[in-house]
């Protein structure tokens, strides 16, 4: 455990690409993040290229141990757990669905650790749906019992000032005094870093428009955003793929220039609205601009990844308030 003039010793579990770490990074807190777990090979991958001076563990959590927890000394547990158990779209198994294993195990070693191996906080960051499982409810029995403070929350990156509309849900556990509300630090409007006026190429801008015959199918029921909206609504791991509710669509028309027939000559052929970029969703999510996903990951890779992903922004607040 760290003293008071040393870092936070920080362990992530379920890493995914590094939205958990860049959250610590633009937090400010004084921090060293002792390992990082996942298991998908794609977003170990992903991590490893971006921060490679950090460890990763691709073992498997449900085998931790106790003997482990003494190994890592943490006083932070940061925590994105598989979605998919509790998401309002799949089939909401909860702790019944395999992949909810994991999370399972380490309520397991919060309730039965030594008191020195307990972390001082805990942040976990899931889906609108699972305050309402059985899993979320023995979490939060077993981190009363072992003497948190508990909140628990529903934040969107729209209430920091980022326009893009991506409520998740969050539980902030701490063995210190409760804090001050959490209100002070988050701001009722929107606008503000994150756009996605990333610097993607033409080419790939092109490769990203929505095809006609879906225009004419599904356009009526399409979320169209410009460069200007203060707004847009979440990208799943789906987007692009996914037609009837892929978030939000870029229009990308010469909206700004007032002279019409300028504009429609400037450009080769009418524009057509497209499917947000990996790149201007890792803008949304907060990522850094030197964040980049290794040769080998495909492009609906990244979108998966990225779905999977958490806003680095409202983390960062959170993390904030709690540390």
């Amino acid at each position: 455990m760290a003293t008071l003039s040393e870092p936070l010793r920080v362990v992530e579990f379920f890493a995914g690409i590094g939205g958990l770490h860049y959250a610590l990074q633009r937090s400010g807190v004084p921090h060293r993040v002792v390992q990082a777990f996942d298991v998908d090979d794609s977003a170990v991958r992903t991590y490893r290229h971006n921060l490679p001076r950090t460890p990763v563990s691709t073992k498997n959590i449900v085998s931790l141990q106790q003997a482990d927890l003494q190994r890592l000394a943490a006083d932070c547990w940061l925590l994105s757990p598989p979605c998919q158990p509790h998401t309002r779209q799949g089939l909401q198994l909860a702790e019944s669905d395999g992949r909810a294993a994991a999370l399972a195990r380490l309520v397991d070693l919060l309730e039965a650790a030594d008191p020195p191996l307990l972390p001082s906080s805990l942040l976990l960051e899931n889906v609108v749906g699972f305050e309402s499982s059985s899993t979320r409810t023995r979490l939060r029995a077993v981190l009363l019992g072992r003497g948190y403070s508990v909140r628990e929350l529903w934040a969107s990156p729209a209430q920091i000032g980022v326009p893009n509309q991506r409520t998740r849900y969050f539980l902030l556990a701490s063995r210190r005094s409760a804090c001050e509300p959490l209100s002070s630090y988050l701001l009722p409007h929107c606008g503000g870093d994150g756009g996605a006026e990333g610097g993607a190429e033409a080419e790939a801008m092109a490769g990203a428009a929505v095809a006609e015959h879906v225009l004419e199918r599904y356009g009526a029921a399409m979320d169209l955003v410009s460069r200007g909206s203060p707004r847009s609504c979440c990208s799943t791991k789906t987007h692009p793929r996914s037609v009837k509710a892929p978030g939000s669509l870029l229009y990308d028309a010469a909206e700004e220039s007032r002279d019409a027939e300028a504009a429609e000559a400037a450009l080769p052929h009418s524009p057509r609205p497209r499917f947000f970029l990996p790149r201007e969703v890792a803008n949304l999510h907060g990522f850094p601009p030197h964040f980049g996903f290794p040769p080998e990951v495909s492009t609906r890779k990244q979108y998966e990844l990225l779905g999977n992903s958490l806003s680095v922004q409202v983390v960062a607040t959170l993390l904030r308030y709690l540390l």
